[in-house]
């Protein structure tokens, strides 16, 4: 024990001198070869080693899914059944499950794929087929950290557009729903319900309480979309009708369904996504002309993430010719991000940005593992 105090206090003694250049870093993440130069992030793993989308691979529309990771750069994922127009939805968190959508072109509609890194791309299929005995319209949009539970929403059996939860070959319809998000384990679905009254109201989710309606911000349109939920499934974040038009909002059993505001000169603003507890949430606001990503956490608000890198994390130079639009997902811990913007040549780029802890994040860490220490050695 008392080599941990010292090592405690070795760590302490050093933590003010690391030096910050070595922080934070952003990288465009390129595009699959052929057609267009364009790919876009969809989404990333709970611990933001990778992260999946989409890039147009032949022509000016055709997409192929995609995975990146720093260690292997941006690889294609094909599609099943021959088909092509794939798109990463969400990926697990070691990175060897991908879900997303792709097009057949004996299919009508859009179908969902599953990859594996052992298997490969296959048709996921758990749905049955409509009233003429055809595959009808199924899509994706999330999976649960372990890629045991899919989301999403299909047209069942009646022609009708119901969410689903699908675990352990077991599909559980999720009543007038669209389903966008579940948490880390599974539990809580959320999304968007279009209620017997057509009203499109946020929702959430649970096998114990079924669907439950969010609400709407005051003053606004009466409808609201569920984007996003928090690892733990205790805070929502989507966007809402308001009295300043859409708005991004934070959800929790507590405060309920809570307005964050815009950026300066903006008309709307969503939030798409939420660390693991909800204490930071990620998402795009803007105008007609103009839309910038922002984060916001409660001491500091709604901040326009682009600006904050430049300006405070020292990106200037990196971030040089680039305009950040939007800010699709952000790991569980709050320090890797994704979104989508345009790049110094004029194309439509996929971005990522890792920050690390600032040295007295690191000094604190240190100072609470030698109290650990102590109180181990005392007792």
């Amino acid at each position: 024990m008392r080599m941990a105090i010292l090592s405690a206090a070795v760590l302490l003694c050093h933590a003010g001198k690391m030096p910050s250049a070595t922080a934070h870093t952003f990288v465009g993440l390129g595009d699959l070869p052929g057609g267009s130069f364009v790919s876009e992030a969809q989404n990333l793993s709970a611990d933001g080693r990778f992260v999946t989308g989409r890039s147009v691979m032949a022509g000016m529309y055709t997409n192929e899914a995609f995975l990146w990771s720093a260690e292997t750069g941006m690889l294609g994922l094909g599609a099943p059944l021959g088909g092509d127009n794939s798109r990463g939805f969400a990926v697990s968190n070691d990175g060897n499950t991908v879900v997303g959508t792709f097009d057949h072109p004996s299919i009508l509609y859009p179908q969902v794929f599953r990859w594996n890194r052992r298997g490969g791309i296959t048709w996921f299929n758990p749905f049955p087929v409509d009233a003429n005995d055809r595959p009808a319209h199924r899509n994706v949009r999330d999976m649960s950290a372990d890629g045991n539970v899919v989301v999403g929403q299909y047209r069942n059996s009646l022609l009708a557009l119901v969410g689903y939860q699908w675990s352990n070959d077991d599909l559980t319809e999720v009543e007038f729903g669209f389903a966008s998000a579940v948490s880390a384990d599974g539990s809580v679905v959320v999304g968007q319900a279009e209620l017997p009254t057509t009203i499109l109201e946020a929702f959430r989710w649970t096998v114990e309480d079924e669907v439950n309606g969010l609400g709407f911000l005051s003053g606004g349109e009466m409808q609201s979309e569920a984007m996003g939920v928090s690892a733990n499934g205790q805070v929502i974040v989507g966007r809402s009708g308001s009295s300043i038009g859409t708005q991004a909002f934070r959800w929790t059993e507590e405060d309920g369904m809570v307005g964050l505001g815009g950026l300066s000169g903006g008309t709307f603003s969503i939030a798409e996504d939420a660390n693991f507890n909800g204490s930071i949430i990620v998402g795009r606001a803007g105008s007609s002309t103009f839309f910038d990503p922002f984060i916001w956490d409660e001491t500091h608000g709604m901040r326009n993430l682009e600006s904050l890198l430049r300006d405070e994390y020292g990106l200037a130079d990196v971030l040089a010719g680039w305009d950040l639009q939007v800010a699709t997902a952000i790991s569980d811990n709050g320090r890797v991000i994704i979104g989508n913007g345009i790049n110094p040549d004029g194309y439509v780029e996929a971005w990522r940005v890792e920050l690390v802890p600032e040295p007295s994040s690191l000094a604190l860490g240190a100072l609470a593992l030698a109290a650990f220490a102590c109180r181990q050695r005392f007792r």
